[in-house]
Order: C-alpha cells, then sequence, then structure tokens
C-alpha cells in the first residue's frame, strides 16, 4: 500500500545517516613467500549535511502527505457511504 512505501522511503533516507562499518582481510605474498595476511577495519560516519537533512525532511512530508490523502479518501468514501444510505432511506419511505 502507498503508506507503507512512504514509511519505508522515510526509513531509507533515515538509514543513510547510520554509521556504515566493514572489514576487509586477505591473503598477500611478500618477495614469493605466502603467508602473509591483510586486515582493515573502518568505520564510515555520515555528517549531517544539507542534502540529507532535506531528503529525510522530504521523504518525511511525503509519508505525511500520503496519510493525509488517505485519510481524506476514507472520509470521502464513508461520507458518500452515509449519503447513499440516507438517499436509500428517503426512496424507501
Amino acid at each position: 500500500n502507498i503508506v507503507d512505501e512512504a514509511e519505508a522511503n522515510y526509513k531509507a533516507a533515515k538509514a543513510n545517516n547510520l554509521p556504515k562499518f566493514n572489514l576487509q582481510g586477505g591473503l598477500q605474498k611478500v618477495d614469493g613467500n605466502s603467508g602473509f595476511y591483510t586486515y582493515q577495519a573502518g568505520i564510515s560516519i555520515p555528517f549531517l549535511s544539507g542534502s540529507n537533512k532535506a531528503q529525510i525532511r522530504t521523504a518525511k512530508i511525503d509519508k505525511e502527505i500520503t496519510e493525509a490523502n488517505v485519510q481524506f479518501k476514507q472520509k470521502e468514501v464513508q461520507s458518500k457511504f452515509i449519503q447513499a444510505k440516507e438517499n436509500y432511506q428517503k426512496w424507501k419511505t
């Protein structure tokens, strides 16, 4: 459903600001001799740049708009149902 999609987009935008960890390892030869190992670990911490904040804010606003549209459609359907029911009662009598 479109609300779930908007929520997922918002969560993905927020996840871009989380730190990312990486770990690498490998075998290495030095002067033809094997048995050497190489390891590397790192962390990348995204800074809250204006573009990241803007993406999060845009995704949040899109989510709120989607939720408002769904609520509006629900109320519209409810209103039409009540109106149809009243018309039915009127013409029945």
